[in-house]
């Protein structure tokens, strides 16, 4: 136990915790098979259950509003994560190799999903993103081998921010949408490394089919995967951009 005169540290369970309570440090491993975030926690630290390999489900207060880096990195037993409305940013290697974690929804105040936030989560087969976010990092789904639907990418300026290897090793990608008009690193959107026997609908603006279609090694594509790859590319792009009447910029 920490000493109720530590002026940076406190405990409670065996849990230790800043000061205040407010930033969950480190959790444990072994303690349970359970854990129940408790409702003064505002921030999940840096690696507060990382490789907790014997963990299987956690419970997320709506008192959290940052998860930081690695804090769940290598839970491979983690099958059951409920990520509250109040989360705003999943930071680096969040999830990295949860590898029993089978679906994921992202709340809706969430703007930011961190480099490599669920990578080698092999046995994820959906993931939903909502239009809130606006920047998404490196290899953020790379590895998840069971991933078949891709998750619908916001149309929003999330294309100043969505960097590269999104979707490579996702082997059973039979689906991908990409919504909006303008981007900047389109191999970011582009999977690779599929099954011998899957074939991809990938939904896209024109312009990126085209890119793919030229030699332009900026838009490359594997041969292997491009070969059975069918574009749907809709006359115009969902993507317009307007302010309201009280100035608020949206998307349409």
């Amino acid at each position: 136990a920490v000493s109720e005169n530590n002026p940076e540290y406190s405990s409670g369970d065996g849990v230790l915790y800043s000061r205040n309570k407010a930033r969950l440090i480190c959790f444990p491993c072994g303690k349970s098979e359970t854990c129940s975030v408790p409702d003064h926690t505002v921030i999940i630290g840096e690696s507060a259950f990382e490789e907790c390999s014997t963990i299987k489900a956690v419970d997320i207060p709506d008192s959290v509003r940052i998860i930081e880096d690695r804090a769940f990195l290598g839970c491979t037993e983690l099958k059951a994560v409920s990520i509250p409305e109040s989360v705003v940013s999943l930071g680096n290697y969040t999830f990295r190799g949860c590898s029993s974690i089978a679906s994921v929804i992202i709340p809706e105040k969430t703007t930011e999903l961190g480099d490599g936030v669920f990578p080698l989560c092999s046995s994820l087969k959906s993931i939903t993103i909502p239009d809130g976010v606006t920047s998404i990092g490196d290899y953020a789904f790379s590895g998840c081998s069971n991933l078949t639907n891709a998750p619908d990418l916001p149309a929003n300026e999330l294309v100043t921010s969505c960097y590269s290897s999104m979707f490579s090793g996702c082997s059973k990608l039979s689906s991908l949408r990409v919504n909006f008009s303008e981007w900047v690193n389109t191999s970011g959107f582009i999977p690779g490394g599929l099954a011998d026997d899957v074939t991809l609908d990938f939904y896209c603006p024109k312009a990126l089919a085209d890119g793919i279609d030229s030699a332009d090694p900026y838009f490359s594509m594997e041969d292997g995967v491009k070969s059975k790859t069918t574009f749907h590319t809709p006359e115009r792009t969902i993507v317009t951009k307007g302010t309201d009447e009280k100035g608020n910029e949206f998307y349409t």
